[in-house]
């Protein structure tokens, strides 16, 4: 599997290409993604957590995803502000 960003200025926003079946998925709920990266999932044999920069819903922020990026939860808040991804367009979990 390949996971790329698309940016905010495409309506792509994040897509998954998975080599084995040759196909493109675009996760619907995303607008716009400037970075994707992984982290530790939530047990030993689940799939990778996944976080974005992007926007979801018309909100701009920080994403995390525990299901293959079936269902997202946005963990910056007006009160909480994290910084983007930076000038490198990059962002990873622990």
């Amino acid at each position: 599997e390949v996971w790329g960003a698309y940016g905010f200025g495409s309506n792509a926003g994040l897509l998954q290409y998975s080599v084995p079946e040759k196909s493109v998925v675009t996760c619907a709920k995303i607008t716009g993604c400037e970075a994707v990266g992984f982290g530790k999932g939530i047990s030993e044999t689940a799939y990778p957590a996944m976080y974005i920069y992007g926007k979801i819903e018309g909100k701009e922020g920080i994403y995390r995803s525990v299901d293959k990026g079936s269902t997202w939860l946005q963990i910056n808040d007006e009160n909480t502000q994290f910084a983007g991804p930076g000038n490198g367009l990059q962002i990873v979990g622990s």
